[in-house]
């Protein structure tokens, strides 16, 4: 593989480089134990401009991300796999933010 190639794949965004709203698809899920022996959903979202954010999302966030896919009339998280949603950075009293699609209405 051409190293310039390499370069742009998988350029990932951190949380300050995020506008309050954007565009991404989820490109991967997986649920695992967190380094507090949480179990916790962990989803990789990339953006149309190809660059990618893992969020974690434990019982405390699980709630707004699960009534926000419903409204789009999915049952499972992996049925958003590849559909492109628009996120909305939300604050919680605790923690970090995380990305929550926006309801359809």
């Amino acid at each position: 593989m051409k190293l310039d190639t390499m370069i742009n794949k998988g350029k990932r965004l951190d949380l300050e480089d995020l506008p309050t709203q954007l565009e991404a698809k989820i490109v991967s899920e997986e649920t695992k134990t967190d380094r507090f022996g949480r179990e916790a959903l962990y989803i990789t979202l990339q953006t149309k401009d190809n660059k990618q954010l893992t969020q974690k999302y434990t019982d405390f966030h699980q709630p707004d991300l699960a009534l926000a896919l419903l409204s789009y009339g999915y049952a499972d998280t992996s049925d958003a796999n590849g559909k492109m949603l628009t996120w909305k950075l939300t604050k919680y009293r605790m923690g970090n933010p995380r990305l929550i699609p926006i309801p359809k209405k």
